[in-house]
């Protein structure tokens, strides 16, 4: 937009005015003179927090975020009971600045018993200083991680499984008789099949399965 004058009135001044203005100056005589002018508007700080609940599994990481305009840019912190938190092997700290907007996240790795509770964001500048509150509260959801590997597991143990399609005619007969097959000390069933080995294998897989879970 183009405004002919010597003055650039600008009336109720907000944040959304901030920008960049050049000054021309012309009698069409070249070449022309400019001047760059950049308007800054200054404002209390202002949090938003996108989820004011945010639910985490023990043993899983989990992004907090609170979200903030403030000019001139204010100083920003994590807060939890008192004490000021910083980026360390527990937590991780990122901000991005696009002009007077900031994107406040922090990071809570290997969530446990104890990280369960009330976070604080806090933004102060020279006009004034806004806080924002999270509550990260216990999920009982478990991890994909948990399930994936359960999954797994139990994928693996089905192999171990005999199949009756590969079992002796012998042991079926005997089943159906209602009498139990009889297995040599050697592992091998009376037809000289794998069968009781496999059996055997898949008890001990079984148990190393319930104790690993």
């Amino acid at each position: 937009e183009r405004v002919k004058g010597e003055y650039l009135n600008i009336s109720h001044v907000s944040r959304e005015h901030m920008a960049a203005y050049l000054c021309i100056a012309s009698n069409g005589v070249p070449p022309a003179v400019s001047k760059r002018i950049v308007l800054q508007v200054n404002f209390r700080p202002k949090i938003r927090v996108p989820n004011l609940r945010v639910g985490a599994a023990v043993g899983s990481d989990v992004t907090l975020e609170c979200k903030l305009e403030a000019s001139p840019s204010p100083l920003t912190s994590w807060v939890r009971n008192g004490f000021m938190l910083l980026n360390t092997t527990k937590y991780e700290i990122v901000e991005s600045q696009h002009g007077y907007k900031v994107d406040m996240k922090i990071k809570v790795r290997n969530v446990v018993e104890s990280d369960f509770g009330s976070y604080k964001c806090l933004a102060k500048n020279t006009l004034a200083e806004k806080e924002g509150f999270i509550r990260l509260y216990k999920s009982n959801q478990r991890s994909n991680a948990s399930k994936k590997k359960s999954q797994t597991l139990m994928d693996e143990s089905q192999e171990f499984l005999p199949d009756k399609k590969n079992r002796s005619p012998d042991l079926d007969s005997d089943e159906e008789d209602g009498a139990m097959p009889h297995t040599p000390l050697n592992g091998t069933s009376n037809s000289g099949g794998p069968y009781a080995v496999s059996a055997s294998l898949s008890i001990v897989y079984m148990s190393i399965f319930f104790l690993l879970w």
